[in-house]
């Protein structure tokens, strides 16, 4: 036990050098209210001599925590448990029905729950308490206890004490009627549980979010060349302690049934799915900002604002709930198609053709620049007009293959790093606009040999040559309209379409091409 001891020595050592630590003008404001304390009087003692804390102080003693809390100069909140709170814990503890049956460790442990830095008279945590809120203290074994006061009487965790404001020299006890048992974070239940790796691995592919944004503006006042980086990031993080949270996780074999559906046909791991469906499908799994005792009252925030779970109607639950230190974590026996899957949008295609992903994986980039052209409201910008294929808008999208994406310089990790905005511009020398935007293969040449289509800013000729759609020529200045528009003969290759008529409805054509255009 040495090791705590020499952890905690640290703790109370820096908290010496904090203004946190009872100066002698903070020592006069506790003498107004309680008078002077005993010089010999530390907690030890100070528990000693109450009788409904006998359990607690002999806990103290066996421990070691009472001759370092006796010889330490830091300043302490002791939440100590009553006589009646410590038969009350083990009359439920299945493990052990005393404290002499505990373990040294797992006893320390279970005290250093109860004992925060620095000392916390009621009135100061009145004073510190605005609004009826409550405060997080964070205690010695790194968890936080949550602290109020109601009517004058501390409440730790909502257990009430029976006796409080017992000023020691070094600091204060509260006596409270509840054993406080300490908890894992939902983080830590997880990993105790073998049949949710799977949903484990996926969460632990993410980091907390981070935004590079520049904007610019051109002699019109039109923004262009805006640039957003994003490290994509869960919304409710299962470590952090500091927000209540539910998580409902899905199992392993759920994970396996959605990866053996034949619509995320090309994935067949977490680590395939791209960021932008795996963020998507963990952040409609947790509710941030409310521990809830059931299910029911969560929803599936990427399904129209259903429920995600209906209870036994469908009884997605497959167990009881597992209460953690910062919310509940529910496990699920069924994942939910997402509807990038199983929607109306032209994505689905792209999941079910995995040699897509890097050109998809551009589509995701170059969303980014939508979302930030309509969280920023920038009503002035006009430099592009991107955005995802959806009903009743028809597209024509010429699809890179991913060993034509690699070539070009695009893997995933540099189309990451690549500027939004640099992405809408791939995408528009990628999408056909046309007065029927949705063509087919035979559309393509207008039933002949050879036809010249518009794409956003540009012109691309299409031939037939030896049974097979090439592109020969392009044009890529801002002016097409113009008779004096030239097109450019290719250079490095003719352009090849490898798979003609991909589309998810009649609304949409996608055809592979084995060269990324105007590259």
């Amino acid at each position: 036990m040495m090791t705590n001891f020499k952890k905690l020595t640290y703790i109370l050592g820096l908290s010496l050098l904090c203004t946190t630590g009872m100066t002698s003008c903070e020592s006069e404001v506790y003498n107004e209210h309680y008078g002077e304390p005993d010089d010999m009087a530390f907690i030890p003692e100070i528990l000693a001599e109450q009788p409904n804390a006998t359990t607690t102080s002999n806990a103290l003693k066996r421990t070691g925590l009472d001759p370092l809390m006796i010889g330490s100069t830091g300043y302490f909140t002791v939440f100590a448990p009553s006589d009646q709170a410590w038969e009350t814990y083990f009359s439920a503890d299945t493990t052990y029905s005393s404290i002499e049956e505990m373990p040294d460790e797992e006893l320390e442990k279970l005290l250093l729950n109860h004992i925060i830095t620095p000392a916390y008279l009621s009135y100061e945590l009145e004073g510190l308490l605005q609004d009826n809120q409550t405060l997080l203290i964070r205690n010695f074994i790194e968890k936080y206890l949550s602290v109020y006061v109601n009517d004058s009487v501390v409440y730790v965790n909502a257990n009430p004490a029976q006796t409080q404001d017992l000023f020691a020299f070094n600091g204060v006890v509260h006596v409270v009627d509840n054993v406080l048992p300490y908890r894992n974070n939902i983080k830590e239940i997880m990993e105790t549980k073998p049949e949710l790796t799977t949903h484990l691995e996926a969460i632990q592919r993410y980091t907390e979010i981070q935004i590079t944004l520049s904007v610019n503006q051109d002699s019109n006042g039109n923004y262009y060349e805006i640039e957003k980086e994003i490290t994509p990031s869960l919304s409710a993080n299962p470590a952090d302690e500091e927000k209540a949270l539910t998580m409902l996780a899905v199992t392993n074999d759920a994970w396996a049934e959605f990866f053996a559906d034949e619509r995320t046909a090309g994935y067949s791991t977490v680590d395939e799915l791209p960021d932008h469906a795996l963020i998507k499908i963990l952040n409609g799994h947790a509710k941030k900002w409310q521990a809830v005792e059931s299910p029911l009252s969560i929803y599936h925030t990427n399904n129209s604002g259903k429920l995600f779970n209906k209870g036994e109607e469908s009884s997605l639950q497959s167990n009881e709930a597992a209460i953690a230190s910062n919310g509940h974590l529910y496990i699920l026996d069924e994942l939910p198609m997402i509807e990038e899957f199983d929607g109306k949008y032209t994505l689905k295609t792209f999941y079910s053709h995995s040699d897509l992903s890097l050109f998809y994986e551009m589509m995701n980039k170059a969303d980014e620049q939508l979302v930030l052209n309509n969280d920023n409201g920038l009503g002035g910008y006009k430099a592009y007009s991107w955005q995802y294929p959806v009903d009743n808008k028809g597209y024509t999208l010429l699809a890179p293959t991913n060993d034509a994406m690699i070539a070009a310089g695009y893997s995933k990790e540099n189309i990451k790093a690549l500027p939004s905005a640099l992405a809408v511009e791939f995408m528009m020398k990628h999408i056909i606009y046309n007065n029927d935007p949705t063509m087919s293969e035979d559309d393509l040449l207008n039933g002949g040999n050879i036809n010249v289509l518009r794409f956003r800013d540009h012109k691309v000729q299409f031939e037939s040559v030896n049974g097979e759609i090439v592109i020969t020529e392009n044009n890529i200045t801002k002016d097409i309209s113009g008779e004096d528009s030239v097109f450019v003969e290719l250079t490095n290759g003719q352009p090849a379409i490898v798979e003609s008529n991909i589309m998810t409805n009649d609304d949409y054509y996608i055809h592979k091409i084995d060269q990324v255009l105007f590259n």
